[in-house]
């Protein structure tokens, strides 16, 4: 029997964009230091240490500081809950996303960027990213820290990149309602666990070749893949593996309208397993039409509940099929 689908509670929801502004806590650690980094050079072991272009913040805690050796990034992949099957067919995995196997890492605390085009290549952050301007560049990174959000990208700035970075929220150990990366930005090859919800894209935003799995909040978590819960549009989720198999609650991917409408989104040729149903289309509530989704050549292994769960709007729905027998899935 399908079931009831069962509107999420405020609360539940509390991690969406209109309380950003009470989510946001300030950085006030004991022993931080705030270095100002000169210009002209992004973030790389070669430029001797973490430097920076102007308008660029890195906060480093007095153990961060005193660290002589920089740290390499590990060859084996992040462990796996018991369950969680692997990436196969071409699809994304631990070996193909996250930091490059034995690139060298700078150690950084948190990092805040206020100037248009930089690029932050070759951290190790312990702490948090927050972009505030456009045309920035993460990559060839690791994030591990405890907060909102891990990546945070300011609404309304453009052309933000995060590629081959890993972001890791610490799991239950880590924050409730947690997000890998919040706003807009195009994801490439990001390997995303330990928290709550993957990505939670805004308006023009990409999310293609990553790995989104493993994902664990304290509190009372609602799980989701990937997030976009109305007043959004324009958003792109291409050949990811999104795996929520060791959960049968709640998406891999949630598509609604909580926040207001959702119009042009397009999910092609994804591996996506697991939650309570596997992806949701949901018109539900009362924030305006779905219009314009797509559900394209995805290989989609059942949640708890069933494949889809399609509600007030007809997305497009073509050449989705089971991602162990290859029969095709019909939306319901």
């Amino acid at each position: 029997m399908k079931q009831q689908h069962i509107p999420r509670s405020f609360n539940q929801r509390s991690h969406g964009r209109r309380v950003l502004g009470v989510l946001v806590s300030a950085l006030a650690v004991v022993g931080l230091i705030g270095l100002t980094l000169k210009p002209a050079l992004p973030f790389t072991a070669a430029a001797g240490g973490p430097e920076a272009l102007p308008g660029v913040v890195v906060v480093r805690s007095a153990a961060v500081a005193r660290a002589a050796a920089v740290r390499v990034a590990p060859p084996s992949p992040p462990p796996t809950a018991p369950g969680s099957p692997p990436a196969t067919n071409g699809f994304p995995s631990a070996a193909t996303t996250g930091v490059p196997a034995g690139m060298v890492l700078q150690p950084s605390g948190s990092v805040t960027v206020n100037t248009a085009g930089t690029v932050l290549d070759r951290l190790d952050i312990s702490g948090t990213v927050t972009i505030n301007a456009s045309d920035v560049v993460l990559r060839n990174s690791r994030v591990t820290g405890s907060d909102f959000a891990l990546v945070r990208v300011k609404a309304g700035v453009t052309g933000v990149r995060i590629e081959d970075t890993e972001i890791n929220g610490r799991g239950l150990s880590g924050t409730s309602n947690s997000m890998g990366v919040y706003g807009p930005a195009t994801v490439v090859r990001a390997n995303i666990y330990g928290v709550e919800n993957g990505v939670a894209p805004f308006s023009n935003s990409t999310v293609r070749d990553s790995y989104i799995h493993d994902l664990g909040a304290p509190g009372s978590p609602h799980y989701d893949g990937i997030q976009i819960d109305g007043d959004l549009s324009n958003i792109v989720i291409q050949h990811n593996t999104v795996d929520v198999s060791n959960h049968d609650q709640t998406s891999a991917v949630m598509i609604d309208n909580y926040f207001g409408p959702t119009a042009n989104v397009a999910v092609t040729g994804n591996r996506l397993l697991g939650g309570g149903y596997t992806v949701y289309s949901d018109g539900q509530f009362s924030g305006g039409a779905i219009s314009g989704v797509s559900f394209t050549g995805n290989r989609l292994g059942s949640g708890y509940w069933g494949y889809s769960s399609i509600v007030a709007n007809t997305p497009v729905w073509t050449g989705n099929v089971d991602d162990t027998t290859g029969a095709a899935v019909s939306a319901h």
